[in-house]
């Protein structure tokens, strides 16, 4: 009876006692690992005084001995891990067996406050929180919901570019060459003339170099290992980014034909998500579905239901099917009407000698009437549209050069009256430039524009003439 009554604390004793034996075996082996260390770094110091006298063999026998003592201190140091392993489990066994004890007395706890609460008043004060809250919930979506043009963002695509930048900057982190110093040689610790108080910290420094070689040799291995883990999970990242409008349509389709069930809004946004569709973007995709006859929905009390079986998919399809078929009839029937109208128009026009000579007669007619307008193109310029063209442009060059001989005419003036004592000058000037005593205005020769005029080369002639 009274093992029963403290049967409880003998494993906490007995774990207590334990823990305290591995600590004094732990503190054991860091002072014989110590021991070790100093013993090395003796047999290092030996090895140089032999060096110094030329004793090889002696030397290489110390070198020897503190490597055996390095494999030593390596052992210890591997004992020293399993021993705190085995204190981590036995810390570990200790808390869970707190935890359950609490648990169970939260369990007998919970149910002496059960035996105090009437379920019917439970149920009761739910229905009227559930109900208060889907209120809340559907003031806090009309609210929430995205106007403008940050509603045409996709969160897809921004979650995707927030794990590139993420990723970037762990690559970025973890690429950053760590500064590691310099081993120095065991040769150029020491001067000749050492003071025997040092050696002590010599073999510290000289184990410190060891183990930290080897610790950063591990850094830059799991460095690497990062690398790749984080190069691997962007590869996969970009495979899985960001769903097309039809693939989410699809997805959200199949829970509703897997489970064949009716759902709230707040329900397929936590299904949207196991199937690769962000419970941000469920909502736009369940109203696209409803606006295409995809999804029916109701409104019972407060909340709307969501639905959609397999056969209401099979009943759209058949009617679009029908749509389909009639359309073709249609198609159909039009293409006998157009081969109708195609009978028809060859009738009468069978070959036959009739037909053949027709045909050649249409061919010279065809043949003379080219002739024909090539030889009215030789005639064209005896037209009469032809000619009040020419006319009309003559006038235009005729009054243009008339302008302009009246604009030299005042710049003479100008340059006379403003410049008397270069009068020689200019009038050289104006010889030089073609403006002799004789120029004067164009008068316009008048000649006949009849239809009547069987010269071509006459309105030509004048033409230059007038230029002239």
């Amino acid at each position: 009876m009274m093992n029963r009554l403290f049967g409880k604390p003998k494993p906490e004793t007995n774990a207590l006692q334990t823990l305290d034996k591995l600590n004094e075996t732990l503190e054991m082996l860091e002072k014989k690992e110590k021991v070790l260390l100093k013993k090395a770094g003796q047999e290092v110091e030996k090895a140089k005084e032999y060096t110094r006298s030329k004793n090889k063999r002696a030397a290489i026998q110390c070198l020897k001995r503190k490597r055996l003592y390095e494999q030593q201190v390596e052992q210890l140091g591997n004992f020293q891990l399993r021993i705190h392993d085995q204190m981590i489990m036995l810390e570990g066994a200790k808390a869970t067996t707190e935890t359950v004890d609490a648990l169970r007395s939260g369990a007998s706890a919970m149910k002496a406050m059960q035996k105090a609460t009437n379920i019917d008043d439970v149920d009761k004060t739910m229905d009227e929180i559930n109900e208060q809250t889907e209120n809340m919930k559907q003031i806090q979506e009309a609210l929430s919901t995205p106007i403008g043009a940050a509603a045409e963002f996709d969160e897809d695509e921004l979650e995707a570019e927030l794990e590139e930048l993420e990723g970037a900057e762990l690559e970025e982190q973890l690429l950053q060459p760590t500064t590691v110093l310099p081993s120095v040689p065991a040769g150029r610790q020491q001067a000749r003339a050492r003071p025997r108080h040092l050696e002590a910290s010599s073999t510290i420094f000289i184990s410190n170099n060891f183990f930290g070689e080897r610790r950063e040799r591990c850094k830059q291995s799991l460095r690497y290992t990062f690398v790749d883990f984080i190069i691997t999970k962007r590869i996969v990242m970009s495979k899985k980014r960001g769903l097309s409008l039809e693939e989410k349509r699809e997805k959200m389709l199949q829970i509703f034909y897997d489970s064949q069930d009716f759902f709230l809004l707040k329900e397929l946004e936590k299904l949207g998500p196991k199937k690769g569709v962000i419970s941000q973007s469920v909502k736009d995709v369940i109203q696209s579905l409803a606006d295409d006859d995809l999804v029916a929905k109701d409104k019972i009390g407060i909340s709307v239901y969501f639905w959609s079986l397999p056969s209401c998919a099979s009943n759209q399809l058949r009617s679009v099917r029908q749509k389909l078929e009639s359309d073709l009839q249609g198609s159909n029937k039009k293409l006998a009407e157009l081969v109708d109208q195609c009978d028809a128009l060859k009738k009468g026009r069978e070959e036959s000698e009739e037909r053949t000579e027709a045909l050649a007669q249409l061919q010279d007619i065809e043949k003379k009437h080219k002739e024909l307008k090539n030889e009215m193109v030789q005639f064209a310029d005896n037209d009469p549209a032809t000619l009040e063209a020419m006319r009309a442009a003559i006038e235009v060059a005729h009054q243009s050069a008339n302008r302009w001989t009246d604009n030299i005419f005042t710049l003479r003036q100008w340059c006379s009256n403003n410049f008397p004592q270069a009068k020689e000058q200019l009038e050289h000037l104006y010889t030089e430039a073609g403006i002799t005593e004789d120029f004067d205005y164009l008068e316009l020769s008048s000649f006949p524009l009849s239809s009547s005029s069987h010269d071509p080369e006459t309105p030509k002639q004048l033409l230059v003439e007038d230029q002239a």
